[in-house]
């Protein structure tokens, strides 16, 4: 009888520690670097295109008290472009928050050195309603600490350098997504 019990003690024990010692992932990383941030958009000009940043220029997150509103950046690079990506959702938590014109969007933009050439992916759709998307945030690291997310959506794809009268493709529809790791400054 006492075995058996011991056997049932010992391996509850057992699952104890496994449970103590076991992370799910809820806080942020330990070490407070950022990782790899990423963005892929597809449609328009672009098919499948992939830009990541580097870890020499992380992603930045600052969360203002005033709006309650936590706004991302970052740069990414493709085939030598460079693509800047804006986050901004509502709150300082986890959790995942739909698009919508007040306070929860993402946009893409390429380098512009002349913004007659520039292609920007936004969250406003053609008939100036929001494209369907969100904004998902797996980890709110406090000041110095990480943020990690996601965002994935449609778009509307504008191209400045086909901005003429006819428009004729300066306006065309596609999706975008990434991942982010981001360094809270604020």
């Amino acid at each position: 009888m006492f075995d058996g019990l011991r056997m049932n003690y010992a391996l509850l024990l057992i699952c104890a520690c496994a449970a103590i010692s076991c992370s799910d992932d809820d806080e942020p990383k330990k070490n407070n670097n950022p990782g790899i941030s990423e963005v892929t958009l597809d449609g328009g000009p672009f098919t499948s295109l992939t830009a990541k940043s580097t870890t020499a220029s992380p992603a930045m997150a600052v969360y203002s008290p005033d709006e309650d509103l936590t706004a991302i950046t970052y740069s990414a690079m493709a085939n030598g472009e460079e693509y800047y990506v804006v986050i901004a959702f509502p709150g300082n938590a986890k959790g995942q928050h739909a698009w919508n014109e007040d306070n929860c969007f993402v946009q893409v933009m390429t380098d512009v050195d002349n913004a007659d050439e520039g292609i920007t992916a936004t969250f406003i759709n053609l008939n100036n309603s929001v494209h369907t998307g969100n904004v998902k945030i797996d980890s709110y690291g406090e000041v110095g600490g990480v943020i990690t997310g996601s965002f994935e959506g449609g778009c509307t794809y504008i191209d400045a350098s086909d901005l003429d009268e006819s428009c004729v493709n300066c306006l065309e529809t596609g999706t975008m997504k990434g991942r982010f790791e981001a360094k809270r400054v604020q």
